[in-house]
């Protein structure tokens, strides 16, 4: 009998598919030499194409492209993945207009190739992917590559991800997909079905990866710390462009920025009111006047809106610690003052009453034409909704607009595509079977992440648990308010969250794993038991 015989006796016919590829990958070796020489030919076209449209930045492309090949076949996947979500969270997505289209960073070309399609950058028009999605679907063949070699990125010890949260996600991914199918049947326009649910499918994919390759409670400090990295060098650049292009814009980096800087505001805010030690007052201290000092000089409104809801949360969940009982004090004491500066400042232009200001544009929808049209844009998702609630429209479809506010189709002609109120745009698409199966996956995600609150004393878990609410419950305000569903931001805040809640809840004992137990070793034989018996009559007594 051949080799090849022998083996195929030894293992079951279903898996002789998976034993002959895993042979082959195992044969296979990179040629360095034939990576050379196709490096060196990219890098001259990279210079030509540089030339020709004034960036002479793409030669260093090839050597770059090249250097992260080697990174992702080589290092741990969980490694790229946070690299990719730094790089998301910091570069400049030209389609959200950086900025306000008054200054650009030196490196924006990257982020104009990573996250907006290749072919707006390179003149080739059959590029009609991002950068992204080449990256992710590398990421996934490698990850493919290595479970098939039987290479496990994380070890049988490591809590899993909690089955109920990896079957919501499946269930959003699938829903996504039949809701755009559905609506390119019924004559829905299938680019815009693409701007559409872009964002809403990648959030299932970056979870189904961090969740096959993330440690659990170990990669915690990792994912906190790349948050506020990112946050506190997004500040800095936004306090840098407002000095340098005044106060005339509206915003200095971008809309989504504010998903950032909250998230990482409130991570630090939530340990310091969960265990008012030295590190948490170290934390505050080096985090938060960076941080605040962006968000002003950003100029966003729903930033404020966000850290407040995300406190109030925090408040009602955690127990009543000294810096809680302070603040709550604090905020009985001002309580009878509040509106006589709420009153006073309602309708003035005073410095001193700008918090009035930004509130008054919260509540108050009359008070500006912005927050006038987004009332009258709502008005339009209701009756889209009505009207298509039990048999959805689905993806690549306009909503209904009875009313008309003010044209902005010569500058974002599809605004009856992308609503600025993404949640009630997903419900207008969605309908409400559709929108339920979709967002499923965050309801559960806070579920365990509130439970592995709930079942541990560790300082550092809660802060965790508490902060994924956190991100998650940003991320909804932000789709609510400003388009949070159509950027990198949102994806690559909410993903990490739902895989630290699943995986927190398996390792706090908030959900039971799914991972077979090992085998127990055999019990030993119980020890002989002594019996009595008589040797000559009942007075002599021996031990047999």
């Amino acid at each position: 009998m051949t080799p090849e015989g022998a083996l195929f006796d030894a293992v079951p016919t279903g898996r002789r598919a998976l034993v002959i590829a895993r042979a082959r990958l195992k044969g296979f070796r990179g040629q360095w030499s034939a990576m050379l020489v196709a490096v060196w030919v990219a890098t001259m076209a990279a210079m030509v194409v540089g030339a020709a449209i004034d960036q002479p930045i793409l030669a260093l492309i090839p050597m770059v492209v090249a250097t992260v090949l080697v990174a992702i076949a080589k290092a741990p996947l969980r490694y790229t993945l946070l690299a990719l979500a730094f790089l998301a969270l910091v570069l400049e997505n030209p389609a959200e207009n950086p900025g306000s289209g008054r200054w650009k960073s030196p490196i924006y070309i990257l982020g104009a190739l990573l996250l907006a399609n290749l072919n707006t950058t390179l003149p080739i028009r059959a590029l009609r992917f991002s950068g992204m999605d080449a990256v992710t679907a590398l990421l996934f063949m490698v990850w493919l590559r290595r479970r098939i070699l039987g290479r496990h990125e994380v070890s049988p010890d490591m809590p899993e991800t909690a089955r109920p949260l990896r079957k919501a996600s499946l269930i959003s991914f699938c829903t996504v997909i039949g809701l755009m199918g559905w609506g390119i049947a019924t004559h829905g326009d299938f680019t815009n079905a693409l701007w559409q649910v872009q964002k809403l499918l990648y959030v299932p994919i970056i979870f189904a990866l961090m969740s096959a390759t993330f440690r659990g409670p170990a990669d915690h400090p990792l994912i906190g710390g790349l948050i506020i990295g990112a946050a506190t060098l997004k500040a800095c650049v936004a306090m840098y462009v407002r000095s340098v292009v005044g106060p005339e814009p509206p915003y200095v980096t971008t809309h989504a920025d504010s998903m950032l800087f909250a998230t990482a505001f409130c991570i630090p805010l939530i340990r310091l009111l969960i265990a008012a030690d030295k590190k948490s007052f170290q934390l505050c201290l080096a985090v938060w006047p960076l941080l605040i000092g962006g968000m002003i000089a950003n100029g966003r409104r729903l930033v404020w809106v966000e850290i407040a809801q995300v406190a109030v949360i925090v408040l009602l969940m955690t127990p009543w610690t000294p810096v809680k009982r302070a603040l709550v004090r604090f905020l009985i004491i001002i309580a009878p003052i509040t509106p006589v500066y709420l009153a006073a400042g309602w309708n003035s232009d005073s410095g001193i009453f700008k918090p009035v200001k930004t509130v008054r544009s919260v509540l108050d929808s009359k008070s500006d034409r912005s927050s006038e049209t987004r009332d009258i844009e709502n008005f339009n998702l209701i009756v889209t909704l009505k009207a298509n609630s039990f048999l959805p429209m689905g993806f690549g479809h306009e909503y209904i607009e009875m009313v008309q506010a003010d044209d902005i189709s010569s500058f974002f002609p599809q605004y009856r595509f992308i609503p600025h109120n993404s949640v009630l745009g997903l419900w207008a698409f969605a309908g409400v079977l559709g929108f339920t199966c979709i967002w499923m996956m965050l309801g559960v995600a806070v579920f365990f992440a509130a439970r592995s609150f709930r079942m541990t004393r560790n300082i550092d878990y809660q802060t965790a648990a508490l902060s994924c609410i956190g991100a998650i419950f940003i991320y909804l305000q932000q789709a609510y308010g400003d388009m949070g569903l159509v950027n990198w931001i949102g994806v690559f805040l909410v993903t990490p969250a739902m895989v630290v809640a699943g995986k927190l809840a398996v390792a706090t004992g908030a959900f039971p794993s799914t991972k077979p137990r090992p085998a127990a070793a055999p019990a030993a034989p119980p020890a002989p038991v002594p019996v009595l018996a008589y040797a000559h009559g009942p007075e002599e007594i021996t031990l047999q």
